[in-house]
């Protein structure tokens, strides 16, 4: 079991890239998230103003089995003017990253920026930016799109503004590759159980929530201190979208079916499914533990 207070031990991600080097999709996947975290790490205007989240950080740091496409990071800077300046900043920095780590045959550049809410992205409560990031080889047939900016094939990237952030850590990419910012494990449990809530909301469905949330509680043992952190955190973030929580919150039949509506379609990404209930069941145990008042 790991120390929930401290810091993942630095993450080898040769290693992680080349783990599923015998799937040439996944692989792919994994090199040009090396490359954006790389690039990230080693710009100061993004390592500062970015904090990793999601599934890439429970695959590359906390070692997931759940595969994940997108990149998803929580900004600590007003959206504009980073919105703006995040394209020419992002395709310098991914330039030099790939030459770093040896991929020299390897394009990326921004290929599409979409600003949530569009007419209100900077005032809105929960602006984002979603962005596709294109990528080909040199000197071949896809090629010639990324040079129109409609490259076929892309990474996802999702940068949330005016989130709450309350726990942080600092981890290293590799022993020589520099930092990023990234939630911290309370921090991570703590926004997927708001995720999970909002789904009532929202009318959005997070089948994915519910096995990382169990997975992580499986794998790394959260002491009484952890479980305060978790619970302040879920608490802020909550009432920073007015959501209405309470002890009993997830007795709320709703949220568990929104949540298992499309629980089968994570078998591409994992393999054989744990039970739904079960997993279900080890997250309301969970939450039901944290020091509720």
């Amino acid at each position: 079991m790991s120390n929930p207070n401290s810091s993942p031990p630095p993450a080898d991600l040769d290693a992680w890239v080349d783990a599923v080097t015998a799937d040439p999709v996944r692989h792919r996947q994994r090199q040009v998230t090396h490359i954006l975290l790389h690039a990230v790490a080693r710009t100061p205007e993004l390592r500062d103003a970015l904090y990793l989240k999601g599934g890439i950080l429970m695959s590359a740091f906390y070692g997931s089995s759940r595969q994940t496409g997108d990149v998803d990071f929580t900004a600590a800077v007003p959206p504009e003017p980073f919105a703006s300046e995040i394209r020419d900043n992002l395709d310098k920095a991914m330039t030099s990253a790939a030459v770093d780590l040896g991929y020299l045959d390897l394009l990326m550049r921004v290929q599409k920026i979409s600003r949530e809410p569009g007419k209100t992205f900077e005032t809105a409560q929960g602006s984002a930016l979603q962005m596709t990031i294109g990528i080909a080889e040199k000197g071949t047939g896809a090629a010639k799109g990324f040079d129109r900016g409609q490259a076929t094939e892309v990474l996802g990237v999702d940068i949330s503004f005016k989130e709450p952030v309350i726990n942080v850590q600092v981890l290293e990419v590799g022993h020589t590759e520099g930092t990023v910012h990234a939630y911290s494990l309370e921090e991570l449990i703590a926004e997927k159980l708001r995720a999970l809530v909002q789904q009532v909301i929202r009318k959005r469905q997070r089948r994915q929530d519910v096995y990382d949330i169990a997975w992580l509680i499986q794998h790394i043992a959260l002491d009484g201190t952890a479980k305060a952190r978790v619970l302040d955190a879920f608490l802020q973030k909550s009432g920073a979208r007015d959501v209405a929580v309470d002890r009993d919150t997830f007795e709320d039949p709703e949220i568990k079916r929104l949540a298992q509506a499309n629980w089968h379609t994570m078998e591409v990404e994992i393999g054989a499914l744990p039970d739904f209930d079960e997993m279900y069941v080890l997250v309301q145990e969970f939450y039901r533990s944290l020091p509720w008042a």
